[in-house]
């Protein structure tokens, strides 16, 4: 009996692990561009809220060696959505 219930349960865990990685890469990298885009255009427009967000983008913190930190968030993002898609096939 047991051996019948082990043979017609499904493990969906690694499809929804998936597709869990790939909607956060989606937003990672959406997130990382805009970032990168208010960083290089200096576009107040573009700071939503009270405004503090063009104090935190242009400290001195929100750059390692004259590169933007969200340039490193694509190039971290991007493989890692280059894989999710990979293991969605």
């Amino acid at each position: 009996m047991a051996n019948l219930i082990n043979t017609t349960q499904r493990d969906n865990s690694g499809i929804v692990f998936t597709w869990t990685s790939l909607v956060l890469a989606c937003l990672g990298i959406l997130d990382a561009t805009y970032l990168l885009i208010y960083k290089l255009t200096n576009n107040n427009a573009m700071c939503l809220g009270n405004g503090g967000c063009h104090d935190v983008n242009f400290s001195p913190y929100s750059q390692i060696a004259g590169i933007p930190v969200s340039v490193f968030g694509l190039v971290l993002i991007l493989p890692w959505q280059s894989s999710c898609c990979w293991r969605a096939d």
